[in-house]
């Protein structure tokens, strides 16, 4: 029941998108007409200016996934054009919307991460430098830079510019497909069995 808009300052706004406020001690809610938004918090998306405490480098966020092992609407992964992935818990359905950043992960990739998904069981994520990467979604340790969750990593020739899983039950049992696109044109696919 929540949007969540990235932005070219660094920000993300989070909105519920049902006619109820969870944030009433923060600000007077406005839920009126045919627009059932109502704005809960903003969450800041790169590192602290050290020469401007309290200030933000703005990083422009180029991608975003909610999800979670088996589907679950559990995180929020937010991706920036400086490769890095910050993760955010969701917080459960009737309580306050305040989110701070779970884990930060650095140089996920070594250019403008363009697309995330989430699968039964991977998050998977792709750039513009070429790569995609397949982690396991329910990684209790990430580490430094994904590599802890990491399954497998591929590079192709050019960009990835978006990512599709195909990973409904009826498709075949124990298995997904992952079609990648690239600015060159091309469409891989990938075909995840149980394990990788």
């Amino acid at each position: 029941h929540m949007l969540f808009i990235g932005s070219s300052n660094g920000k993300i706004y989070v909105f519920l998108t049902e006619q109820k406020c969870r944030r009433q001690d923060r600000h007077e809610c406005t839920v009126k007409g045919p627009v059932p938004y109502c704005p809960q918090c903003e969450l800041r998306y790169g590192e602290e200016n050290p020469e401007m405490p309290g200030e933000f480098k703005p990083i422009v966020i180029s991608a975003m996934e909610v999800g979670g092992f088996h589907h679950r609407d559990e995180v929020l992964f937010v991706g920036g054009e400086d490769g890095n992935i910050w993760i955010y818990a969701i917080p459960p359905e009737d309580t306050p919307v305040a989110m701070e950043p779970l884990v930060k992960l650095n140089n996920v990739h070594s250019a403008r991460i363009t697309d995330i998904k989430f699968s039964w069981a991977h998050v998977i994520t792709g750039a513009s430098d070429g790569v995609v990467k397949i982690f396991s979604s329910h990684a209790v340790n990430w580490g430094e830079s994904g590599e802890l969750a990491l399954e497998k990593k591929l590079q192709l020739e050019g960009r990835v510019k978006c990512i599709s899983i195909a990973d409904e039950d009826d498709i075949e049992d124990h298995c997904a497909y992952v079609h990648i696109g690239t600015n060159r044109g091309r469409l891989y696919t990938l075909r995840l069995g149980g394990y990788l």
